[in-house]
Parts: structure tokens; sequence; C-alpha cells
């Protein structure tokens, strides 16, 4: 998957989540690869929302020029 397809699977899955309470598609966990590839299983539904937020402040943070806090740990 490509690198915008990927953000837009991302964004997809934590709107879907915010309007549903649950993952897509009947899932009780959601994937997703770390820099190096390596899947991370999350289970709950509050722990993808905890790292869709982190991974939000972090964008923001470089977007504004800020250096985000290291290291950055995917759950």
């Amino acid at each position: 998957m490509s690198v915008t397809g990927k953000v837009k699977f991302f964004n997809e899955t934590k709107g879907y989540i915010a309007v549903n309470g649950k993952f897509p598609a009947g899932q009780t966990t959601q994937a997703w690869p770390d820099v190096t590839g390596a899947m991370h299983q999350f289970q709950t539904t509050a722990q993808w929302q905890a790292f869709a937020t982190a991974m939000g402040d972090f964008v923001a943070a470089i977007d504004l020029g800020q250096t985000p806090a290291q290291p950055v740990t995917i759950p």
C-alpha cells in the first residue's frame, strides 16, 4: 500500500472508530506497521485512538517546525 493509501486508511479507520466505537468490518483488533515494517496489533479502539492522537501530535509538531518528543513508541 502506498503512503497515501496508508494515510487514507488510517484516517478512515480513526473516523470510523470515533463514530461507531468499534473497529471496521467486524474486526476485533487492528494492525499497523512501525517504521521497520513490523506489525503491531491494537487490541482495543482506545489503544488505536491513543495512537491516532499521538500520531496527530507528532505530525502537527513537525508542521509547526517543532521537534517532536523522542522516542516515539507504538504500543
